[in-house]
């Protein structure tokens, strides 16, 4: 009895083992791990900005029949804004690139001569500039300088006061008020922080200092036929952009 008992237990464990040996290999299934893009800023991009720029306007009258020497100046602020347009490529972390932008602008100011008794109003409609761009990249944060040549228009609108009209009627002149306009070109410099909120909007904030160096300005009327000029001016804008740069195409990894 005690053999046959023996025997059946040997027996029941043999044939457990097969068993056990014929079912399927149980493993972990694999996870599946999908690594985070890679943002790049190579590619082309479009955008709009606003913000707001200060100018320091100088002018110098020589001497002249009618009227003594001076100089004087202001200081002109107001609103500004635009699109721009350009192209970025990324060299690992660095970025290099050139940007075309206009910005439409109401910069004005008011300065007085009591010395010659006129007023002269400057004001400025727009500015333009063809940059490059050299930028480090942290993360999706772009930091940047840039630079090139820059354009703008300047009008003065020029009238006398009561003293220097009443003297100008006393030798025939009628004081009409006057405009002068002068196209400028000078160069820009300024510096950045851009920043991608999602794949293909970015934004940024800005500044530009331009220098127009100095000209002299042509006039008619009884206003001094020639007067040199000079022009700087900061602006600070804030914008937004959209970047066709597409982002790298990375593989699904599958880890066991």
């Amino acid at each position: 009895m005690h053999k046959l008992l023996l025997s059946t237990a040997a027996f029941a464990a043999l044939a457990g083992s097969a068993f056990a040996a014929d079912l399927p290999s149980v493993k972990e299934a694999p996870v599946i791990v999908a690594p985070t893009p890679v943002f790049t800023w190579t590619g082309f991009y479009v955008g709009a900005d606003i913000g707001s720029g200060w100018a320091n306007r100088g002018i110098s009258v020589p001497p002249g029949p009618l009227n003594p020497q001076d100089s004087f100046g202001t200081t002109a602020r107001g609103i500004v804004g635009g699109g721009f347009a350009g192209y970025n490529y990324q060299i690992n972390q660095f970025v290099i690139g050139v940007q075309g932008d206009i910005q439409g602008a109401d910069i004005t100011g008011t300065s007085y001569s009591p010395l010659l008794d006129v007023t002269t109003s400057p004001n400025q409609n727009w500015l333009a500039a063809v940059n490059g761009r050299l930028g480090f990249v942290y993360d999706r944060a772009l930091i940047y300088a840039i630079g090139g040549v820059a354009f703008t228009d300047v009008s003065d609108n020029v009238s006398a006061g009561n003293l220097a009209a009443g003297f100008l009627l006393s030798n025939g002149i009628v004081p009409n008020s006057q405009k002068i306009s002068h196209s400028a070109t000078g160069y820009d410099i300024g510096g950045g922080v851009e920043y991608a909120v999602a794949p293909n909007w970015t934004i940024r904030a800005e500044y530009r200092y331009y220098n127009f160096g100095s000209w002299t300005g042509n006039a008619s009327g009884w206003v001094p036929r020639t007067s040199d000029h000079t022009l700087n001016e900061s602006t600070v804008t804030f914008g937004l952009s959209y970047l066709f740069g597409a982002q790298p195409v990375i593989p699904v990894l599958a880890k066991y």
